[in-house]
């Protein structure tokens, strides 16, 4: 039987074997579910892979609400137009 360190790290090559990208540790429990048969929670495979793979999760930066909004798009274009006369 597998331990976790081991099932995970082959659910991780697995997964970026097929092109399919890791976007969270619940995506990869169910790969070692499937393929092992082994519940590993979440902060385990979070910390397996980032201490055995070199991986880890980021936060995202977002960016303010009011960048698409009608107004910033009108007053962007408006700028682009001056800028090309």
């Amino acid at each position: 039987m597998l331990n976790a360190g081991v099932a995970v790290i082959d659910a991780v090559e697995d997964l970026m074997a097929n092109y399919k990208p890791v976007t969270s540790a619940n995506l990869v429990r169910s790969k070692v579910l499937d393929m092992s048969k082994l519940k590993v929670s979440r902060p385990k495979i979070r910390a397996i892979m980032r201490r055995e793979c070199g991986l880890k999760y980021r936060r995202n930066k977002r960016n303010p609400t009011h960048i698409n909004s009608e107004r910033c798009l009108v007053l962007q274009q408006q700028y682009a137009t001056t800028m090309l006369e």
